[in-house]
């Protein structure tokens, strides 16, 4: 026997850095991707995209930890990620108002935490069943929020929502997240802790009683857990991490409306093989605008465009009008139509639209 163990002493232990690697090594490798993704694809429309596929990753993987891992099918998972968003715009607005040194990338947290608080209130009530009644009770909440979201104006801002502004908050670094590359790196970041945090909570023992309960919830109550309280946690949890999700939507687009509380909630959906029209004019008080996104309003009010042909017909790269159709879609004006125009019938109602819109400006500078 040793000197050293005769007294106890611990001897150094090699590094096992094999061990290291497959346990830290994917995730080493995926913010790497993150961090080089923007480089590779440089365009503005992928760093919109992007940025949209984070925020989705963030409300999918929580939307996982009801059905995947817990066995809850919910239809009204689009609540928590709304209210956090709404709220997250609201808390903007206050801080850019009162000029208080909060910075933007703490703002998921707030989403986070308005899901986790209506998470709690509602889980309270629809987690006692599971199956199909928990479901229907799910599904009933989502639409009771969401009719709610046109009624109680002066929270959800009736049809035209809430709009934000990101560069009014508090800098750090000089980071006015103005440019959409230093939002998509917020958001990737963000999109990284929350999937090394629900990638954890699945390791543990809770996440383990979670998957128990999905499969046999009797015997999970059999050895002494109650599957009503594990099914409240993880509800819980999961709209925490949808408002996470919700905040960096609000963060995103700057606006948020009644459309994403709803059970048909998406993000700038619409297919650019079809063309489209607006239902109506836009407020572009609420939207990032230049003189061609009013060229683009005007033909798209006054007849159909694919996006390719509404880029040509304004003289534009076609991300631009793909970024001018997502904000569009986002506050719920955009609808597919049927049949489109051709090029020359789209060059015609290009320019007289535009003839109709400075004609009307001129009106008003007049009266």
């Amino acid at each position: 026997m040793s000197e050293a163990t005769k007294i106890g002493v611990r001897t150094a232990q090699p590094v096992d850095w094999m061990s290291i690697a497959r346990r830290y090594g994917a995730w080493l490798l995926l913010a790497a991707a993150f961090a080089v993704l923007p480089k590779i694809f440089a365009s503005g429309i992928a760093h919109t995209m992007m940025s949209l596929m984070g925020i989705m990753i963030v409300f999918a993987l929580s939307y996982n930890m009801l059905l995947g891992e817990t066995g809850l099918l919910s239809f009204g998972h689009a609540v928590y990620y709304g209210l956090g968003g709404f709220l997250a715009a609201h808390a903007m607005n206050t801080l850019a108002r009162e000029a208080l040194p909060v910075p933007v990338f703490l703002i998921p947290l707030v989403g986070g935490f308005s899901g986790l608080l209506f998470g709690i209130v509602f889980g309270s009530v629809s987690t006692r069943r599971g199956g199909t009644a928990f479901a229907m009770i799910s599904l009933g909440l989502g639409e009771l929020v969401a009719s709610s979201s046109l009624i109680l104006r002066s929270f959800f801002g009736g049809e035209e929502g809430i709009s934000t502004n990101r560069t009014k908050l508090f800098r750090v670094f000089d980071l006015n997240f103005g440019p959409q590359l230093q939002v998509y790196y917020l958001i990737a970041a963000w999109c990284l802790i929350c999937m090394i945090a629900m990638y954890a909570l699945t390791r543990t023992p809770f996440g383990r009683m979670c998957n128990a309960v999905r499969d046999n919830p009797e015997r999970a109550q059999f050895v002494g857990y109650n599957p009503y309280v594990v099914r409240f946690i993880a509800f819980s949890l999961a709209g925490l991490f949808a408002g996470i999700a919700g905040g960096l939507a609000a963060i995103n687009f700057e606006l948020v409306n009644a459309s994403v509380v709803g059970a048909g909630q998406s993000l700038g959906a619409w297919d650019p093989r079809e063309p489209v029209r607006l239902k109506r004019w836009p407020n572009f008080a609420a939207l990032p605008h230049r003189q061609v996104h009013l060229k683009m309003a005007a033909i798209l009010t006054d007849g159909d465009a694919q996006s390719q042909a509404l880029a040509a017909a304004c003289e534009v790269a076609a991300g631009d009008a793909a970024d001018f159709l997502n904000a569009c879609a986002e506050i719920g004006i955009l609808e597919a139509r049927a049949a489109p125009a051709n090029g020359a019938e789209l060059s015609k109602t290009a320019k007289d639209a535009w003839r109709n819109v400075v004609g009307s400006l001129k009106r008003e500078r007049a009266e």
